[in-house]
Order: structure tokens, then C-alpha cells, then sequence
């Protein structure tokens, strides 16, 4: 987590322990992918509890290709994040997606 007397920037790190709870939906010929990243326990936390939302793309039209991580990861707030966060609902709905 980094030195305990300074400031560390933690967004780099808000998926590095764990990413589950993944959506994808086809655009196009891409795929894209919204997924919850887990850092892990706060201080005195008993649990994990710095969850947020990241985003990829794949960068070939195969599902099982390579991807591409969203630079502006995480979305939405910073660490620490709040439980239940990190789960994104995705719709379509005539050619609109919302999260």
C-alpha cells in the first residue's frame, strides 16, 4: 500500500488484489467490459472494503483477445471506495447505454 508516512496516489492501485463482478456487452466490434476492482481492507477495516468500478475494451474483435485498460480508471470516486460500488448494471436501450 505504499509508505505509511506519505500520501500515495491509490487509483493506480484500486484493482490490483481482485476484479470480479464483470459485465460485457458488444459495440460494434469491440467488446466492453465494466468491472468491480478490489484493493482491500481500509485501516483497522475487518474486511474488504476500497471497491470501485473499471472499464476496459478489448482491442480485437476476438472476446478472448487482448484489452485495453480505460485510462480514466477507476470511474466515478476516488478511494476509499464505498461496498457495493464497484457492481455495474449495464443497459441498452435503443442504441443508449446507461450505467
Amino acid at each position: 500500500y505504499g509508505p505509511q508516512d506519505g500520501r500515495v496516489d491509490a487509483n493506480a492501485f484500486f484493482d490490483f488484489r481482485t476484479i470480479s463482478s464483470a459485465e460485457i456487452i458488444p459495440v460494434g466490434d469491440r467488446y466492453y467490459l465494466f468491472y468491480e476492482g478490489v484493493r482491500g481492507p481500509g485501516p483497522g477495516d475487518q474486511g474488504d472494503t476500497q471497491f470501485l468500478l473499471g472499464l476496459a475494451r478489448s482491442t480485437t474483435p476476438a472476446i478472448d483477445g487482448p484489452w485495453e485498460l480505460f485510462p480514466g480508471n477507476p470511474l466515478f470516486i476516488n478511494l476509499p471506495g464505498n461496498v457495493g460500488l464497484g457492481h455495474a448494471d449495464v443497459v441498452v436501450a435503443s442504441a443508449d447505454t446507461y450505467l
